[in-house]
């Protein structure tokens, strides 16, 4: 985790979390660590046998999230809801993907703000795949869906619009650190729109070409079998596309591909 070691740094820190999320932020090296600090949040003060904290995630959420809550001390079971189904949401923590990698969809995360505001839980969203792509200034999913007063905490990567490594969380003022996370994608994110737009022009050609009704730049083609979709992702690479298979235990064996 990067904490500021000098004013100037102190400063850059700040100007990078305020043009990104308007939150502070904690920065760090690896996806995986940012996931349990993450699921770590909720239960800071060590909750007892029978104060246990309840966390509904999405039923589609990101197996490191599930893996940073079954590892957060103080954590029991794993409670994991379909995010279609809103109606489930009664208190405590939600969380989810702001947008699905194996769906490419988005959350309904106007709906989800409307439940936080009724019901008091805490709102957490990995807003991985909406990084810098999505929203007018690149603030992401909650920018997109004018939102993000109804977000506790936001979690982010750098390893995909930013081009760098790493991830970051931004989080409202209960937790006073501040970080510095990519400050030049970020302004590159925010001033230079053109690149967005560059990315949604792709996506349109896809779709017209395709006929496959895509939303976003996430785009996931199930094939079904482990060992086909590698060799597809092979195929294409050959001809000049870097398509990625995704594998279990990822995804269930089902949605391979």
């Amino acid at each position: 985790m990067k904490v500021p070691t000098s004013k100037a740094q102190e400063n850059m820190h700040h100007e990078a979390k305020s043009s990104y999320f308007d939150f502070p932020a904690w920065m760090y090296p690896w996806h995986f660590l940012r996931q349990l600090q993450l699921q770590s949040f909720p239960l800071v003060g060590k909750p007892l046998q029978d104060d246990r904290v309840a966390i509904f995630l999405d039923a589609l959420i990101h197996s490191s999230i599930i893996d940073g809550i079954r590892l957060a001390e103080g954590q029991g079971n794993v409670v994991a809801f379909v995010y279609k189904s809103t109606c489930q949401m009664k208190k405590r923590v939600v969380v989810t993907d702001s947008l699905f990698s194996m769906d490419e969809d988005f959350s309904p995360m106007t709906e989800l703000g409307k439940l936080r505001k009724k019901h008091g839980f805490l709102f957490v969203i990995d807003d991985a795949h909406a990084t810098f792509v999505c929203g007018k200034n690149g603030g992401g999913a909650a920018e997109m869906f004018n939102c993000k007063n109804g977000i506790d905490i936001c979690t982010g990567t750098l390893s995909k619009a930013a081009g760098c490594n790493g991830g970051f969380i931004a989080y409202r003022e209960k937790w006073k650190f501040l970080t510095n996370y990519a400050n030049v994608a970020i302004v590159v994110a925010k001033e230079e729109a053109w690149r967005r737009e560059s990315i949604l022009n792709r996506v349109h050609e896809f779709r017209a070409l395709t006929e496959i009704l895509v939303e976003s730049d996430i785009i996931s083609i199930v094939i079904g079998h482990e060992n086909k979709g590698l060799q597809a992702s092979r195929f294409l690479l050959r001809l000049g596309f870097h398509v990625t298979a995704t594998r279990p235990s990822s995804v269930p064996q089902t949605r391979a591909g």
